[in-house]
């Protein structure tokens, strides 16, 4: 009896025909998006051991995000680049919280926070890019990359007074009178407050 020898394809160099190997999976989760990101990458199936494969580079949103890369646990990623393990591979999305939508991780800028208290509110039009105003309008948030210098101030135009016969004085940080002169160095966070004087004519001056 003569037996003769039958050939499979083999992709991935291992000696064995790749139509007797078991194949695995690279999936891509959204991570603490929960379903809510777009713009996901396919998953790709039935993938050899072995062989060498590219982490995606689609860039997946979320809103009030913004997409820092991809994680996994399940197998080593030199570059963009790694050989595909003996089972299947989940890749995380990472997350930095962008309140402002400006692209850029609210951790990564210095937040400068404009606090009306309880004697004003910011009116309907108050509405600067990237500002974040908070429910009740008393508060605006501006977000600052380093070496930008700090915005104008909101002003007389920009409120509605809720008390009688007062008006806008200035923006205190403690004993800190606000100064536009000053350039963001570091991320970080400051608040100012407004004051308040009296107005008798009601001109809107102190």
């Amino acid at each position: 009896a003569t037996y003769t020898a039958t050939y499979g394809e083999d992709q991935n160099g291992n000696g064995e025909p790749d139509g007797k190997e078991e194949k695995y999976d690279i999936t891509y989760s959204d991570g603490d998006a929960k379903g809510a990101a777009t713009g996901m990458p396919k998953e790709e199936k039935d993938i050899l051991s072995g062989t060498e494969k590219t982490v995606s580079t689609k860039e997946p949103s979320w809103t009030g995000h913004v997409f820092k890369g991809w994680k996994t646990d399940d197998v080593e990623v030199s570059g963009d680049k790694f050989e595909m393990p003996e089972k299947d591979v989940e890749f995380v999305a990472q997350w930095k919280v962008d309140a402002n939508g400006d692209g850029v991780a609210d951790e990564e800028q210095f937040r400068l926070t404009f606090n009306l208290g309880t004697g004003a509110t910011f009116k309907e039009d108050f509405a600067p890019e990237h500002v974040v105003i908070n429910e009740g309008r008393t508060t605006a948030t501006y977000y600052l990359n380093i070496g930008e210098s700090y915005p104008e101030a909101p002003d007389k135009d920009d409120i509605t007074v809720t008390s009688a016969n007062t008006a806008l004085d200035e923006w205190k940080s403690g004993d800190t009178v606000y100064s536009e002169d000053t350039t963001v160095d570091a991320a970080g966070e400051a608040t100012y407050t407004a004051t308040y004087g009296e107005d008798q004519n009601g001109n809107g001056e102190p």
